[in-house]
């Protein structure tokens, strides 16, 4: 297996199928009183499995000086990432990091994650931020075992009741010396 650059006219039109299941999520709760606010973020089971399903586009015209990668096996390419230098503020965000379901925990992942770590070196960025959904266990603790922890969170990302829905944009960043 090898990362190769890919070039984006050739796939800009690529629509990544998101979905997972899992029994956990991270529950975010938001106490406020006249001092201020308290924050709790924690594993949580739900009673019933959770299942998401949507899609996106591995690459959006807006993405900020935007590349892409992809995880290529036997010439077959099984995994995506789009990433871009945020120049502003000199960090890289990952936009989309997808897998194929029947290719999970094999290690492409990691690849692309360790290729957006080579980049921020390279680039001497302070940072690689990126965000998933409170919900996506697997790929925060994913993301946690490659050094990335909580950057912060959107609580109306999806609605304005996220957080009584458990729908919650977890930000995550890994940042670099």
């Amino acid at each position: 297996m090898e990362v190769v650059k890919l070039e984006k006219e050739d796939w800009k039109n690529l629509e990544l199928k998101y979905r997972w299941e899992t029994p956990y999520f991270y529950k975010v709760e938001v106490f406020e009183d006249e001092d201020g606010w308290t924050v709790k973020v924690k594993r949580a089971s739900s009673n019933e499995k959770i299942v998401k399903c949507f899609s996106e586009y591995l690459y959006r015209p807006w993405m900020e000086e935007c590349e892409l990668y992809g995880a290529q096996l036997d010439g077959k390419i099984i995994a995506w990432m789009s990433v871009g230098y945020e120049r502003w503020c000199n960090r890289l965000r990952i936009f989309e990091l997808y897998v194929l379901e029947e290719y999970r925990g094999r290690g492409a992942g990691s690849m692309l994650i360790n290729k957006a770590k080579e980049l921020a070196k390279e680039r001497k960025v302070r940072a690689i931020v990126l965000d998933t959904h409170n919900s996506n266990y697997a790929a925060i603790e994913f993301y946690r075992k490659h050094g990335f922890s909580l950057n912060g969170f959107d609580l109306t990302q999806y609605h304005n009741d996220d957080v009584s829905r458990n729908e919650v944009r977890i930000d995550l960043v890994y940042t670099l010396e």
